[in-house]
Protein backbone atom coordinates (compact mmCIF):
# COMPACT_ATOMS: atom_id res chain seq x y z
CA UNK A 1 0.00 0.00 0.00
CA UNK A 2 2.67 2.42 0.85
CA UNK A 3 4.56 1.94 -2.36
CA UNK A 4 1.64 2.15 -4.40
CA UNK A 5 1.17 5.65 -3.19
CA UNK A 6 4.52 6.72 -3.37
CA UNK A 7 4.33 5.73 -7.13
CA UNK A 8 4.52 9.34 -9.14
CA UNK A 9 1.90 9.36 -12.32
CA UNK A 10 4.13 10.19 -15.31
CA UNK A 11 2.79 13.84 -17.63
CA UNK A 12 0.81 12.53 -20.70
CA UNK A 13 2.35 13.19 -23.36
CA UNK A 14 1.52 16.33 -25.63
CA UNK A 15 -0.27 15.39 -28.79
CA UNK A 16 -0.64 18.16 -31.90
CA UNK A 17 -3.67 20.24 -31.24
CA UNK A 18 -4.93 19.57 -34.63
CA UNK A 19 -4.70 15.70 -35.77
CA UNK A 20 -4.06 14.57 -32.36
CA UNK A 21 -1.92 11.43 -33.05
CA UNK A 22 1.43 12.80 -33.20
CA UNK A 23 3.49 13.51 -30.61
CA UNK A 24 6.28 14.86 -31.78
CA UNK A 25 5.48 18.88 -31.30
CA UNK A 26 7.08 21.44 -33.46
CA UNK A 27 5.40 24.84 -32.69
CA UNK A 28 2.72 26.59 -30.95
CA UNK A 29 0.56 28.91 -32.28
CA UNK A 30 -0.07 31.96 -30.06
CA UNK A 31 -2.84 32.67 -31.12
CA UNK A 32 -4.62 29.33 -31.44
CA UNK A 33 -2.98 28.28 -28.16
CA UNK A 34 -2.36 25.09 -30.24
CA UNK A 35 0.74 22.86 -29.87
CA UNK A 36 1.38 21.28 -33.35
CA UNK A 37 3.54 18.67 -35.45
CA UNK A 38 5.41 20.26 -38.26
CA UNK A 39 3.16 18.45 -40.97
CA UNK A 40 -0.21 20.17 -39.12
CA UNK A 41 1.44 23.56 -39.13
CA UNK A 42 2.37 23.58 -42.73
CA UNK A 43 -0.87 21.54 -44.52
CA UNK A 44 -3.87 22.56 -41.59
CA UNK A 45 -3.01 25.53 -39.57
CA UNK A 46 -1.74 27.49 -43.45
CA UNK A 47 -5.47 26.81 -44.24
CA UNK A 48 -7.31 29.08 -40.87
CA UNK A 49 -8.52 32.26 -41.50
CA UNK A 50 -5.44 35.01 -41.57
CA UNK A 51 -3.00 31.90 -40.25
CA UNK A 52 -0.37 34.02 -41.92
CA UNK A 53 -0.75 36.73 -39.23
CA UNK A 54 -0.69 34.69 -36.79
CA UNK A 55 2.31 34.47 -34.10
CA UNK A 56 3.77 30.97 -33.88
CA UNK A 57 6.80 30.30 -31.93
CA UNK A 58 9.06 27.37 -32.29
CA UNK A 59 8.68 25.14 -29.17
CA UNK A 60 12.78 25.28 -28.32
CA UNK A 61 12.06 29.40 -28.05
CA UNK A 62 8.80 29.60 -26.30
CA UNK A 63 10.15 30.26 -22.45
CA UNK A 64 11.83 33.06 -24.23
CA UNK A 65 8.31 34.50 -26.37
CA UNK A 66 6.54 37.18 -24.44
CA UNK A 67 3.32 37.66 -25.02
CA UNK A 68 2.57 41.07 -25.22
CA UNK A 69 -0.33 42.03 -23.42
CA UNK A 70 -0.34 45.70 -23.36
CA UNK A 71 -2.89 46.72 -25.39
CA UNK A 72 -1.00 49.89 -26.99
CA UNK A 73 1.38 47.43 -28.80
CA UNK A 74 -0.39 44.81 -29.73
CA UNK A 75 -1.89 45.74 -33.27
CA UNK A 76 -2.88 43.39 -35.81
CA UNK A 77 -2.77 43.49 -38.88
CA UNK A 78 -6.46 45.07 -41.05
CA UNK A 79 -7.91 43.90 -44.07
CA UNK A 80 -8.72 46.58 -46.54
CA UNK A 81 -12.41 47.03 -46.67
CA UNK A 82 -12.48 47.84 -49.99
CA UNK A 83 -9.47 45.57 -51.51
CA UNK A 84 -10.09 42.76 -49.30
CA UNK A 85 -6.67 40.79 -50.60
CA UNK A 86 -4.46 43.75 -49.08
CA UNK A 87 -3.56 45.03 -45.67
CA UNK A 88 -4.18 48.58 -44.38
CA UNK A 89 -0.23 50.01 -43.82
CA UNK A 90 -1.65 53.45 -43.04
CA UNK A 91 -4.03 56.06 -41.73
CA UNK A 92 -6.01 58.61 -43.88
CA UNK A 93 -5.62 61.51 -41.78
CA UNK A 94 -7.87 63.71 -44.52
CA UNK A 95 -10.09 61.11 -44.83
CA UNK A 96 -10.03 59.17 -41.30
CA UNK A 97 -10.25 56.11 -43.11
CA UNK A 98 -7.44 52.76 -43.07
CA UNK A 99 -5.67 52.61 -46.12
CA UNK A 100 -3.64 49.91 -47.98
CA UNK A 101 -1.67 50.78 -50.99
CA UNK A 102 -3.95 50.21 -53.27
CA UNK A 103 -6.03 52.75 -51.91
CA UNK A 104 -3.04 55.26 -51.78
CA UNK A 105 -2.42 55.07 -55.01
CA UNK A 106 -5.90 55.46 -56.17
CA UNK A 107 -7.47 57.82 -54.18
CA UNK A 108 -5.28 59.14 -50.94
CA UNK A 109 -1.89 59.86 -52.72
CA UNK A 110 -1.90 63.38 -52.21
CA UNK A 111 -3.63 63.02 -48.70
CA UNK A 112 -1.78 63.74 -45.16
CA UNK A 113 -0.94 60.06 -43.95
CA UNK A 114 0.12 58.41 -40.49
CA UNK A 115 1.37 55.18 -40.14
CA UNK A 116 -1.75 53.22 -37.97
CA UNK A 117 0.45 52.43 -34.66
CA UNK A 118 1.58 55.90 -34.44
CA UNK A 119 -2.20 57.41 -35.21
CA UNK A 120 -3.40 54.90 -32.18
CA UNK A 121 -0.83 55.18 -29.97
CA UNK A 122 -1.62 58.96 -29.86
CA UNK A 123 -5.30 58.31 -29.76
CA UNK A 124 -4.83 56.02 -26.47
CA UNK A 125 -2.61 58.52 -24.67
CA UNK A 126 -5.99 61.12 -25.57
CA UNK A 127 -8.07 58.88 -24.13
CA UNK A 128 -6.34 57.99 -21.09
CA UNK A 129 -6.41 61.55 -20.28
CA UNK A 130 -9.84 62.26 -20.75
CA UNK A 131 -10.63 58.89 -18.49
CA UNK A 132 -8.42 60.87 -16.49
CA UNK A 133 -10.23 64.41 -16.94
CA UNK A 134 -13.52 62.13 -16.63
CA UNK A 135 -12.75 60.51 -12.80
CA UNK A 136 -11.57 63.74 -11.81
CA UNK A 137 -15.06 65.51 -12.80
CA UNK A 138 -16.76 62.40 -10.95
CA UNK A 139 -15.39 62.71 -7.75
CA UNK A 140 -15.98 66.77 -7.98
CA UNK A 141 -19.88 66.30 -8.76
CA UNK A 142 -20.06 63.76 -5.67
CA UNK A 143 -18.74 65.89 -3.55
CA UNK A 144 -20.79 69.13 -4.83
CA UNK A 145 -23.50 66.53 -4.64
CA UNK A 146 -22.86 65.56 -0.81
CA UNK A 147 -22.56 69.09 0.23
CA UNK A 148 -26.03 69.77 -1.75
CA UNK A 149 -27.17 66.86 0.50
CA UNK A 150 -26.20 68.67 3.68
CA UNK A 151 -27.11 71.86 2.67
CA UNK A 152 -30.61 70.61 2.19
CA UNK A 153 -30.64 69.14 5.57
Amino acid sequence: MAYSASIKKSQDILACGLCETDTKIKVKCMDCDLYMCQKCTDKVHAKFKNADLHDIVDLKDIHSHTDDTDAESDFKPVKCKDHRKQMCCMYCLTCELLVCPMCIAKTHHLHQMEEIQQFCQKKIKIMKKLQILTNSKIEKFIKNSNLMGEIEK
